[in-house]
């Protein structure tokens, strides 16, 4: 019957090391299962992960359409974010 599985392109000794191998492996088989899926999730994940990111370093980079105004002393905080806009506009 093993011989039919393997349609003869292994030996027998190499069919029952494989057999023995896989007794050795049946209490894992939950853990190999949940690898599998997640080794599933993985790889379906990562593909997205380029289309995910182009938006980030296509918006990200580009230069901003207009400064932003100057502002009078309207306090501290304001100043600092203003600061920050003209410096992102800069660069």
């Amino acid at each position: 019957m093993i011989g039919k599985l393997t349609f003869g392109l292994f030996t027998q000794e190499d069919t029952k090391s494989f057999i023995r191998l896989m007794n050795h492996v049946k209490p894992f088989k939950l853990r190999i299962i949940v690898a599998l899926l997640a080794i599933v999730g993985v790889a379906l994940s990562e593909s997205y992960l380029a289309a995910f990111i182009a938006p980030l370093v296509n918006q990200g980079f580009s230069i901003p359409d207009n400064i932003a105004p100057a502002q009078q002393n309207t306090g501290f905080v304001a100043n600092i974010i203003h600061l920050k806009d003209r410096f992102n506009h800069i660069i």
